[in-house]
């Protein structure tokens, strides 16, 4: 909610900093490196400090880099609240994703498709008020200020209801920060492609709409939305089907579904069938990422953290890669045909989900 209430007020950022499209470019990046840095140095903070204490402490930054953010001038204090930003965002995420693992270790039960599910939740609930406070010409201070206010109630739940770090069993106490299993690496390069797939999605299915559809530009603006309300659908029920079916089986059909969608997004002409066909790659692409933090996690031989860590930091690595690249491919060979690049990755998909199935965790 954070995150998608920040992006839906980028116009009113872009005038409150004076700065022009290339400068909010900038900006955007330095969120980018800011979330990079946090991923690259929460290993050594996780030998000093738990989960727990990680994810308090980034609930506190985010509400003060929220009530920061209307105080930015000019471009470089914009890109210096950006970055503080991008790197307290991402100690929020793994320590949220660890605090999931903990309570799956301590509980036996399945939970992390659900809390995932939150994060789709929160970026519809987002952009409908940050479009709402903007509809109805509220400052953007006022709306983040509101938006840091609500964002107290985790912080204080939060203190209740944290656990401590569980250690998986098998595994000694002191283990796991140092080397990476192979394993776990994969598993990364796994989520890139997932990522990446949503990144193509959320910057450039609009744009296919009008430019190869002929869609209307608010049909077209429903593409990332639909897409996230499909794919939280999918995360709240997902959680009892994998404990059914089993991961393999999960990721397998669900990879199916999404490289079935996105080859309809190419064949077809229809912007209805087009706009369904986003859908299904949000059904088909919601459990990937859940699954692969959680299978990660459940290993005995890395931390926890330094796991979802890994994974975290090559899942964004693409995404900061791989979407802006289909403008080049598309310069190329037209926007159309870029988009075999997200259905070769959906192919990758498809393939690592038989590694999956043999890999422990």
């Amino acid at each position: 909610m954070a995150y998608s209430q920040v992006t839906s007020r980028m116009p009113a950022l872009k005038e409150l900093a004076h700065v022009d499209e290339a400068g909010l470019g900038l900006a955007l990046s330095s969120l980018g490196a800011g979330s990079l840095l946090g991923f690259a140095t929460i290993p050594f903070l996780l030998k000093h400090i738990s989960s727990r204490t990680m994810l308090r402490s980034a609930t506190v930054a985010n509400v003060a880099l929220l009530f920061g953010i209307p105080l930015v001038f000019n471009l470089e204090s914009l890109c210096v609240t950006f970055a503080f930003l991008g790197l307290a965002f991402a100690y929020f995420e793994v320590a949220m994703n660890t605090q999931i693992i903990n309570l799956e270790l301590k509980s036996g039960g399945q939970y992390m498709l659900r809390m995932h599910a939150g994060f789709n939740v929160g970026a519809l609930t987002g952009s409908l008020s940050g479009s709402a406070f903007a509809f109805y010409s509220i400052g953007v201070g006022a709306n983040l200020l509101a938006v840091g206010l609500f964002f107290c109630i985790p912080l204080i739940l939060g203190s209740l209801f944290l656990l401590e770090d569980v250690t998986p069993e098998g595994m000694d106490k002191k283990k796991g920060m140092g080397k990476i299993p192979l394993a776990v690496i994969f598993c990364g390069i796994f989520a890139l492609c997932a990522y990446t797939i949503e990144g193509a999605v959320a910057e450039w299915g609009s744009l296919v709409m009008i430019q190869e559809k002929n869609a209307s530009e608010s049909l077209a603006a429903l593409v990332y939305g639909s897409f996230s309300f499909v794919t939280a659908l999918t995360r709240f029920g997902a959680d009892k089907l994998r404990s059914m079916i089993g991961d393999f089986r999960l990721i397998l059909f669900g990879a199916l579904t999404a490289f079935l969608g996105m080859s309809i997004v190419i064949f077809t002409s229809s912007p209805y069938l087009t706009l369904f066909a986003y859908g299904l790659c949000g059904v088909g692409l919601a459990p990937v990422v859940p699954v692969i933090l959680s299978k990660v996690g459940h290993r005995n031989d890395i931390h926890p953290a330094a796991a979802t860590t890994v994974v975290s930091l090559f899942g964004y690595s693409g995404v900061l890669v791989v979407p802006p690249s289909l403008g080049l491919l598309a310069n190329q060979y037209g926007l159309i045909n870029a988009m075999f690049l997200p259905l070769g990755l959906i192919f990758v998909v498809v393939m690592s989900s038989f590694v999956i199935r043999k890999m422990k965790g």
